[in-house]
């Protein structure tokens, strides 16, 4: 059963330590696993925003293989060796997917968009 508050939050049976935000997304969050780094300690080449979830250059398949369970990650280089790409790998739901890393003192998933002024 749901209860919506006077200030808009809902609080849910799922939730035991009060009102929730977006019960949906509450949700989703509790149903989601723990992270699970899948590290690599010989990495020469790592880039100074990125830990030991970095291996460096790394084929699609080679890391789909290291992401053993759901939860798991890393980080690599993909794409041509003259402009290597970052790429995010993990696995979710017993499925891996890669997503394109932007950095420039923040990290973005998405494609970045050019403003006009």
């Amino acid at each position: 059963m749901e209860v919506v508050t006077p200030n808009g939050f809902a609080k849910t049976q799922e939730s035991p330590l009060g009102p929730v935000w977006k019960p949906d997304l509450y949700k989703l969050q509790q149903e989601a696993p723990h992270p699970c780094l899948v590290a690599c300690t010989k990495c020469i080449d790592r880039p100074g925003h990125y830990g030991d979830e970095f291996h460096g250059r790394l084929s699609h398949q080679l890391a789909s293989e290291l992401l053993t369970e759901d939860g798991c990650f890393l980080v690599r280089y993909s794409g041509p060796e003259h402009s290597p790409i970052c790429t995010l790998s993990l696995r979710f739901r017993n499925k891996v997917k890669h997503y394109r890393l932007y950095y420039d003192g923040q990290h973005y998933v998405l494609e970045k968009t050019i403003r006009l002024r």
